[in-house]
């Protein structure tokens, strides 16, 4: 399977694959890269991208989409990785725009490292401008507001609230029902968690994310 997703560079005499090797070989490719990119004929354009995410929101969202499909969710790792994928998914978006936006004989950076990976150096005959991107991903996210609202609620039930009563099995159970709509933070420090771990990691292919925890955030 390696054999095939891998180039031949990364193999050793006897077939088994070399970690320094295939380092080794994609260096000497982004080197490869860098002299095309700065030769005469091609101009150079640098481009810095910062996106900030708000965890509450993306969580919702594929918690969302996910039972909407029919997942069956028990942990926040699945929610944790299609985030990291829409992330992804997103900065490729954008960055597809701008090079579009650069003309057909553009290309990004990491393509021209595949080009020359792959070795089909035809398809830089045109070639007149190399976008190279700097993207980074801040997210911010906030602990679940469960305690707060659950203290809330325990007043109004006190004095005889039939519907704050109701909602105080949903609260302790990680359910919030606001205006007609369900929000589920079951999963959502064990999401926050996750992600963490899978950024931390390099689970994520693509810029440097950073994770920041803030104040807790309001439900609105």
């Amino acid at each position: 399977m390696l054999r095939e997703t891998l180039p031949a560079e990364s193999f050793d005499e006897a077939g088994q694959f070399s970690m320094e090797r295939y380092l080794a070989h994609a260096r000497k490719m982004t080197e490869m890269a860098n002299k095309i990119a700065h030769s005469a004929d091609v101009t150079l354009v640098r481009h810095k991208l910062l996106v900030i995410v708000d965890l509450q929101g993306i969580y919702l969202a594929v918690m969302d989409w996910l039972k909407a499909a029919g997942f069956g969710i028990e942990s926040g790792l699945l929610v944790s990785r299609f985030s990291i994928f829409l992330m992804q998914s997103v900065m490729d978006t954008i960055e597809a725009a701008v090079v579009a936006e650069a003309g057909n004989d553009a290309m990004r950076f990491a393509d021209l490292e595949k080009v020359i990976t792959d070795g089909k150096f035809e398809n830089l005959r045109s070639l007149t401008h190399v976008v190279k991107f700097e993207p980074a991903i801040e997210l911010f996210f906030a602990p679940a507001p469960l305690d707060e609202i659950d203290w809330q609620l325990q007043k109004h039930a006190r004095y005889g609230s039939v519907m704050a009563a109701e909602q105080l099995a949903d609260i302790r159970n990680g359910i919030i029902n606001l205006h007609g709509r369900e929000r589920d933070y079951r999963f959502y420090e064990d999401f926050i968690h996750h992600l963490k771990h899978d950024v931390s990691n390099g689970v994520q292919k693509g810029p440097p994310i950073g994770v920041e925890e803030g104040p807790p955030f309001q439900i609105i």
